[in-house]
Parts: C-alpha cells; structure tokens; sequence
C-alpha cells in the first residue's frame, strides 16, 4: 500500500499473478474527522475552534509532559534552599500529573488514537513518577 493506493492482485489460469489497475484510495484515520481514528466521536467545540492543532498527538504530549514532570520534582525535592515549604507544591505536581495520566488514556481511547509507543510509554511513565516519589520519601523519612 504505497501512498495510500491499494493494488489488487488477479490470478490467470496459468497460475502467475498479475498485477491489475489500482483500486479505489484508502483512507487513513488522520484524513478522518479532524485526524482522530475513524470511530471518534464528532468534534467538539474546542476541535472545531482549533482545527490545525495536531489533536490526534495530544495523548502523547500529556505522556510527555508527565516525564519531564520527573526531574523536576526531583529538583524541588533536593534542593531546599529555593523552596523551603515544599511539600505542597511536590504534592500539587504529583497530583497533576496523576490527573494527566488519567486523561491521556481517557482522549486516547475516546478519539480512537492509541498508538504503540503510547501504549509504551504511559505504563513507564507512570511507574518512574510513582518510584521517584517513593524513593524521595524513603531518602527523606526512612
């Protein structure tokens, strides 16, 4: 399937395979209602009023975010000097990426956008937010 034309294969009696005249384009699901998959819903307001942003990535960008989110939290655990009361912001940063968490999976599967790599990486980044804020804890009061 080289630029989204499929070409379809007619066998004669002689049993070599030729190869006959192109069949109607496919379409792909980034050409589909906005670039999401085929079974999303219809755009919402927000799609509608910005249609040239990459929405079909944007699970991915939360994904993204929450592993950048890493470091810094281990900047503001370590270093008391710039922030003495820290605690509630580490807790507000740890909390929002949770909710990110949850709302990438949420779009990805509402939208039809599931990737591999996503599939990929959402477990991972999670699992290195949650260690990281169990080790800071266990250095700090264990």
């Amino acid at each position: 399937n080289a630029g989204g034309v499929a070409l379809s294969a007619v066998s004669n009696r002689g049993g070599d395979v030729e190869e006959s005249s192109p069949a109607a384009p496919t379409t792909t699901s980034s050409s589909t209602k906005g670039g999401v998959g085929p079974n999303a819903p219809p755009p919402g307001p927000l799609r509608r009023l910005l249609p040239k942003f990459p929405w079909h990535e944007l699970p991915n960008y939360l994904t993204y975010a929450r592993c950048i989110s890493i470091p810094i939290f281990l900047a503001l655990s370590y270093y008391p000097v710039i922030m003495p009361n820290r605690a509630p912001v580490l807790s507000l940063l740890f909390a929002v990426a949770s909710i990110t968490d949850w709302f990438d999976g949420f779009l990805a599967r509402r939208w039809d956008v599931t990737s591999p790599f996503g599939a990929f990486l959402d477990p991972v980044a999670d699992k290195l937010m949650v260690s990281t804020a169990l080790i800071v804890l266990a250095g700090r009061y264990g």
